[in-house]
């Protein structure tokens, strides 16, 4: 690792040369040396695809042995490359290149024409020149490869039919139009842009200007039907033909080389882009790897294993990525000891001509991509390869710190629960088993009347039904948060699930009336009866409770559409609006300063909605407070009412 006081910045030329490696291997020993960064540069031009496979196997092993002494890899793309050369060292702050000389290529066979292109963009940039004494080049290394131009029947007959209309063009304009023969050149010239322009490579442009000066010559020029010219007029015309042809057909071969690398590069930069914006919008880990997958699959066009690790470095998810994604059984799994060493090594494993390339993040390596083909990658594939594992790897890691995140909230919302039951449950028990123990003890100690003990005996009586009742809302609750208890829905007819809650009601206000208005004896739901008397026993004593002044409770049961609606409702002094919204809440409780957990209603919420139905409350009309909630209606039929009337 490199300081981050470091000043130097060397730049190192790459090439395809066998010479380059050598180049390569002394950038490396001056940046240590230095304890400098060192960045390896590959100027790209229209000569790199055509390449043989020799010359790219040398540019990729170059590259190679860059990319594992930690240089930073970077490609830029233009004809000129001492201009290129230069425009990067500017921008990168470069302090020192280094080229190396061959004994091929326009440049580097003469690298002094190099070096004094870019010492006029950048005079106070030293440059070191590597010579080659020891490596002899192949004699089959072009660092500019030779020309083989194939043959195309289309351009060949495009090109035949432009001179042959320019030549009856010709003839008309000279017949019919007495047009001096000067005049009918410029038709060879148009046609001739036309040839250069509609055709690929420059030789058809070329051929067509020989071929029109010399038809020109033996129809149109003086002496005709004889390939002497007489004027120095038409030799001038013919000889700016041909340069027009020439200029025009390299200058279109260059436009259109660059226009298609400027496609290439845009559809794979769009493919960089879409990647960041579906790895933003993924919804779990899964989906996020599925979506790299596809645009890696896009940019490589060639299939590919991914491997998902988990903190321990074992396989979490595999994927087979090709035309569509399938995901890999453990058995299928071949690739365990090259993943084990590619996790012992931490580095990029190369086997054949593929690789296991590593998604490191900053607390180690999060997953592996195997690509079995990665050597017929061109550069700027490798390139935006590198770009997009990073930008993987980078997610891969902020959706596991996330979930890390949200699993920490979990557990102190949890601790908090426990914290605060358990502070209310020392609280809220010592209260009745104090009064209890107390109670117990003043008749065993004491001889009191009758009417006294009854009375002590009414208050052990209260307070164990207390007890009773909060110990059950604490299992049910229990069970309910650790979905632990199961649900047995069965149509059950609502009057009997009331009068069931009656049973298990104990009014400790014997001032409260609790009466039940009139309800259809064929009403039934679809319900859980157990849990459903749980929770109008929990909101009938919420009333008698809380309702102070209140004398009346009510409880009532209709059809609503495909629900029946349970109202329990008091007389009382009615709730807040403000406390509406928490009546539903853990630990929430009216009054402070009588006992209780609040849990209750926050059961009666679990319960309810596990029936898929809804709870609510409301302003009682005059006064008071209305609990309403909804249970899925059970329809009866004919039958069931004789069977139920019998």
């Amino acid at each position: 690792m490199l300081s981050d006081d470091i000043k130097e910045h060397i730049l190192v030329c790459l090439n395809s040369a066998p010479s380059n490696e050598k180049v390569v291997r002394s950038a490396i020993k001056l940046a240590n040396k230095k304890n400098a960064r060192l960045t390896a540069l590959y100027v790209e031009t229209q000569y790199t695809d055509k390449l043989d496979k020799v010359s790219k196997k040398l540019l990729n092993n170059n590259v190679k042995i860059a990319e594992e002494a930690g240089a930073n890899i970077v490609t830029t793309y233009g004809d000129d490359i001492a201009y290129q050369i230069s425009e990067y060292a500017k921008v990168s702050y470069i302090t020192t290149i280094i080229i190396g000389h061959t004994n091929e290529g326009r440049y580097l066979k003469r690298p002094k024409r190099l070096v004094d292109k870019i010492l006029n963009y950048l005079p106070d940039v030293e440059i070191y020149i590597i010579p080659n004494k020891s490596v002899t080049e192949s004699k089959s290394y072009k660092s500019y490869p030779k020309h083989h131009y194939k043959i195309n029947k289309k351009d060949i007959l495009f090109t035949l039919l432009i001179i042959l209309i320019c030549t009856l063009s010709g003839f008309i304009i000279e017949k019919l139009l007495n047009f001096n023969e000067v005049n009918i050149v410029f038709f060879y010239i148009l046609g001739v842009l036309l040839i250069s322009t509609q055709t690929n490579g420059k030789i058809y442009g070329i051929v067509g200007s020989i071929f029109g000066a010399l038809i020109y010559t033996f129809l149109f020029s003086e002496p005709k039907n004889s390939f002497q010219i007489a004027k120095i007029d038409n030799t001038i015309t013919l000889i700016i033909m041909l340069i027009v042809a020439i200029v025009t057909s390299t200058l279109t071969t260059q436009v259109k080389l660059q226009a298609n690398k400027a496609v290439t590069n845009s559809y794979r930069t769009s493919i960089l882009f879409e990647l960041n914006q579906a790895i933003n919008l993924a919804n779990n880990l899964e989906d996020m790897i599925h979506v790299a997958q596809k645009q890696i699959y896009k940019l490589i066009q060639t299939s590919f294993k991914f491997y998902l690790l988990n903190d321990n470095g074992s396989i979490l998810l595999a994927y087979l990525c090709n035309d569509s994604i399938n995901k890999l059984n453990y058995f299928e799994i071949n690739e365990n000891n090259q993943i084990n060493q590619v996790l012992e090594s931490k580095v990029k494993l190369d086997i054949n001509n593929g690789s296991f390339i590593p998604l490191y993040s900053e607390k180690g390596i999060v997953s592996i991509i195997y690509i079995s083909e990665i050597n017929n990658l061109d550069r700027e594939q490798k390139s935006l390869l590198t770009a997009m594992i990073n930008q993987v790897a980078i997610a891969v890691e902020r959706f596991k710190l996330n979930e890390a995140k949200n699993q920490a909230l979990i557990q102190f919302e949890n601790e908090r629960y426990r914290l605060n039951m358990f502070r209310a449950l020392s609280h809220d028990l010592r209260t009745p088993l104090t009064g209890i123990t107390g109670s117990a003890k003043s008749i065993l100690s004491n001889k009191f009347t009758e009417n006294t003990v009854n009375d002590l005996v009414s208050e052990i009586y209260d307070d164990s039904i207390w007890l009773t009742n909060m110990v059950e809302n604490l299992l049910f609750l229990s069970k309910l948060e650790n979905e632990k208890i199961v649900i047995n829905k069965e149509p059950q007819l609502v009057d009997e699930i009331i009068d069931e809650a009656l049973k298990h009601i104990h009014k400790q206000d014997t001032n409260k009336e609790l009466y039940v208005d009139k309800i259809d004896n064929l009403l039934m739901v679809n319900a859980d009866v157990q849990l459903i008397v749980q929770v109008i026993i929990n909101l009938v004593n919420n009333a008698i409770y809380h309702s102070n002044s209140g004398k009346k409770i009510c409880i009532s049961a209709s059809s609503i559409q495909d629900f029946v609606l349970f109202s329990i409702s008091d007389d009382g002094d009615g709730i807040s609006d403000e406390n509406k919204q928490h009546m539903f809440e853990m630990f929430f409780s009216l009054d402070k300063k009588r006992r209780g957990l609040g849990l209750g209603l926050a059961l009666c919420k679990m319960i309810v909605e596990a029936h898929n139905g809804t709870i609510i409350t409301e302003d009682n009309i005059p006064k008071g407070t209305v609990f309403k909630f909804t249970i899925p209606r059970v329809e009866v039929t004919i039958n069931e009412q004789l069977d139920f009337n019998s």
